[in-house]
């Protein structure tokens, strides 16, 4: 679904005379491959959003397994990329 709302997009906005430099989007691979093999002139960039969020479940899932006792020392990091999303 995303990827043809992209194709769909890029075709209109090409369609009516426009250069696409830069597009950012979340990591979906589809897209990312899609990009990548069709339109090489364009810079893609990630949503900023995405990446936090991913972050955040990575820390969350690190500290679950190593049973962190203290985790004061945590929280500034979470809070800082919470604060991103």
């Amino acid at each position: 679904m995303e990827l043809e709302g992209l194709k769909r997009s890029v075709a209109y906005l090409q369609g009516q005379g426009l250069t696409i430099g830069v597009i950012i989007t979340d990591r979906h691979p589809s897209v990312q491959k899609w990009l990548r093999e069709h339109h090489k002139e364009i810079k893609h960039y990630y949503d900023v959003w995405h990446i936090a969020k991913g972050m955040c479940i990575t820390f969350d899932v690190f500290i679950h397994r190593i049973k962190v006792q203290n985790i004061d020392t945590i929280p500034p990091v979470i809070a800082f990329l919470k604060g991103c999303c």
